[in-house]
């Protein structure tokens, strides 16, 4: 855990020095790749699905599981959402000068690595990268549905991981499968 953490705090230095320009292309990236690979997905998404109710599971659990196209499209309307957002990163919150001249300001900056843990909702992997990317975090994402197609193809084709070309992507995956 602590040289998965050590890349992941590397990559987050080098996201860092992402411009707003270059995290908003990326983020596009990511929606052309849901359109373009939208059937791979689905498909393998189906696969998850039929598997939940083969297992028992709850409808509820199993609907929460489930791609559409439409619900790929709220994915996609979602990062739209985020890449018209103002980047926080380097923005000024508040300032003042002291009596003695010197300017103090106070700035957003990036803090580091961020991550998640959830269940059964697909949706939640590229919205959650979306929203810690544009906001500099480097992102471990974590899906944790049993034997899932769709977290295989949401690696492969939501590209979600751009961020973690900087860690040991093997080293995630094996953290992720002790939880």
């Amino acid at each position: 855990i602590i040289e998965l953490c050590k890349g992941l705090r590397a990559g987050a230095e080098k996201l860092a020095q992402h411009s707003a320009n270059q995290k908003n292309k990326a983020l596009q990236s990511v929606i052309d790749s849901l359109d373009k690979n939208r059937e791979k997905i689905l498909e393998a998404n189906s696969h998850d699905v039929e598997k939940a109710i083969q297992a028992g599971t709850k409808e509820s659990l199993v609907d929460r599981l489930r791609l559409t196209n439409a619900r790929i499209d709220a994915i996609i309307d979602s990062v739209k959402i985020i890449i018209d957002q103002t980047d926080p990163v380097g923005q000024c919150v508040a300032g003042w000068t002291h009596p003695n001249g010197l300017r103090i300001t106070q700035k957003r900056v990036p803090l580091g690595v961020a991550g998640i843990i959830y269940e059964s909702r697909p949706n939640v992997t590229v919205d959650a990268f979306a929203l810690a990317y544009k906001k500099t975090y480097t992102f471990g994402p974590t899906f944790r549905a049993e034997n899932s197609n769709t977290k295989t193809h949401a690696s492969e084709f939501w590209m979600i991981e751009p961020e973690m070309a900087f860690c040991d992507l093997n080293g995630l995956m094996d953290v992720e499968e002790e939880m």
